[in-house]
């Protein structure tokens, strides 16, 4: 059994983020010295929401943080993961080295 309980979810979550994508340009809390092939979808884990009734947990969903990095402003990837997952929400989308960047908050 892995040592994260989470690890299996945040796998299946990157199975459908590559099918999204249609290629492996998929990464995961990448470091600094992995080169990233564009277009892409970066993601990291962030802080989770978390419902309590009866001072006990009882919901506790996984938070991550997308950022399609793109040169064309206007992709269907954005479309198609905002149709796959109920609790995608967009940001603002900006402009950075050349690349838009489209940053969606994801509770998976």
């Amino acid at each position: 059994m892995p040592a994260n309980q989470n690890e299996p979810r945040q796998w299946k979550l990157n199975d459908i983020l590559v099918d999204i994508m249609g290629n492996d340009h998929v990464y995961f809390q990448p470091p600094e010295d992995v080169k990233i092939e564009y277009p892409c979808i970066v993601y990291k884990t962030v802080t989770p929401a978390i419902t309590r009734a009866d001072n006990h947990v009882y919901l506790y969903t996984d938070c991550y943080e997308l950022t399609v990095i793109q040169e064309d402003p206007y992709d269907e990837v954005i479309r198609k993961i905002l149709d796959r997952f109920e609790y995608a929400h967009p940001g603002a989308r900006y402009l950075g080295d050349g690349l838009y960047h489209w940053p969606i908050t994801l509770y998976f």
